[in-house]
This record gives C-alpha cells, sequence and structure tokens, in this order.
C-alpha cells in the first residue's frame, strides 16, 4: 500500500467514525430529553454557524 492509499483510508475510516458518533450521541440525548428539544438544539447550533 502506498502512503497516500494509507492516508485516504485512514481519512475514510475517520470521517465514518465521527459521522457515526453523531447517531450515537442522539440516541443518548433522547433518552434524557424530548425529541423536540433535540430539534431545536440542532438547528440553533446549525444557525449559529452562518457567518
Amino acid at each position: 500500500m502506498t502512503g497516500s492509499n494509507r492516508l485516504a483510508i485512514a481519512a475514510f475510516w475517520f470521517l465514518g467514525l465521527v459521522w457515526g458518533s453523531n447517531f450515537i450521541f442522539m440516541k443518548w440525548a433522547a433518552e434524557l430529553i424530548a425529541p423536540a428539544q433535540i430539534v431545536l438544539l440542532l438547528v440553533a447550533l446549525l444557525n449559529s454557524k452562518k457567518p
């Protein structure tokens, strides 16, 4: 395997881990707060990042 190929595979796994962990956090949050509150928090966080 070349260095470029290893880097691509490592980046793929890292992105999969980051993206997939969101679903685990959502599951944990759903046990503590209502789904409407989760949606409100997600919308508020996404709107706060606009320039």
